[in-house]
């Protein structure tokens, strides 16, 4: 759709301008699964977005993945119910949340998801399990990488 949040990266505008430029003057249509590939988590990005606060880095993406999960939850209530506005909102909503964070492929997820509602194909299916997919990667990263050590277990 063109929007950018702010602070708006250069890489960032580039890429909309070459979208909007490109872009085919037909009825849009729906993003491929297989242009969803895109780096897990830019962690860096994100602390600098933070100015290094660690602690803040730590519990936006605590809440991050809380929404997240409970998006997920309802937009997989939705599927069944074919309510194909709110699952294309809860996308949206996502979409916008991993940008913030910096989680691109769950944003990229996101937005194929969002993509195939707004181009009114009947399968839901798979973009939905991409995106699944892309947040439990997320997920099992973040608890891995922050893992505090167990008390019973020796630190290398």
């Amino acid at each position: 759709n063109g929007y950018l949040p702010k602070p708006i990266a250069k890489e960032a505008l580039a890429q909309v301008l070459a979208e909007w430029v490109n872009r085919d003057q037909s009825v849009s249509q729906a993003m491929p699964l297989a242009q969803i590939a895109g780096p897990l988590f830019d962690q860096d990005t994100l602390l600098q977005r933070l100015s290094g606060d660690q602690d803040l880095l730590t519990h936006i993406m605590t809440l991050f993945l809380s929404d997240t999960e409970a998006r997920l939850a309802h937009m997989a209530e939705h599927l069944k119910t074919q309510n194909y506005s709110e699952i294309a909102q809860q996308a949206h909503s996502i979409k916008g949340a991993a940008a913030n964070v910096a989680a691109e492929a769950v944003r990229a997820a996101a937005e194929a998801l969002e993509y195939q509602v707004k181009a009114q194909e009947p399968q839901m299916d798979a973009p939905f399990m991409a995106l699944s997919f892309e947040f439990q990667r997320l997920c099992a990263y973040w608890h891995e990488a922050h893992a505090e050590p167990r008390p019973d277990m020796p630190v290398p």
